[in-house]
């Protein structure tokens, strides 16, 4: 049986790591967003790449682009060594617990196309130059003619 549901438990040895983690969060913040811009910038004219908001602070737990050929650019970065994933391939109204809302695809086309088309690349604050570029000139070298 599917349900909507949540949980939001947890111990105490998490809870005192977290503690200690949360005196780092602006520094890792501010290096994700440094290397998400980078990555922006590099890849803006090869694939979709996020935006912000105006007055928002996006913090880039995920770096997702819109990608056309989603399955080849996959396996092509993952044969580079690249760890790229797909987040959120099946859109909440698809979802065994959503189904008895009788929601159909085509009832959210912008969740659908996206979720079609998503690719997490990998981003995170300890990222050397070196990952950076490798991700970088992956993502291109797909789309080079």
């Amino acid at each position: 049986m599917e349900f909507w549901s949540t949980n939001s438990r947890i111990d105490t040895v998490h809870a005192a790591v977290l503690t200690v983690m949360l005196g780092h969060l602006d520094t890792w913040i501010a290096e994700r967003r440094a290397i998400a811009a980078e990555f922006s910038a590099a890849l803006r004219d090869v694939v979709g790449v996020p935006t912000e908001a105006p007055g928002c602070v996006h913090t880039y737990q995920t770096f997702m682009i819109t990608a056309e050929r989603r399955p080849a650019l996959l396996q092509h970065l993952r044969g580079r060594g690249i760890d790229a994933k797909v987040h959120y391939a099946i859109t909440i109204p698809q979802q065994d617990a959503a189904r008895s809302l009788g929601h159909r695809p085509e009832d959210f086309p912008i969740a659908t196309w996206l979720a079609e088309r998503i690719v997490s690349l990998p981003l995170y604050a300890e990222m050397t130059p070196a990952q950076r570029t490798a991700v970088i000139e992956g993502v291109r070298s797909f789309y080079r003619p």
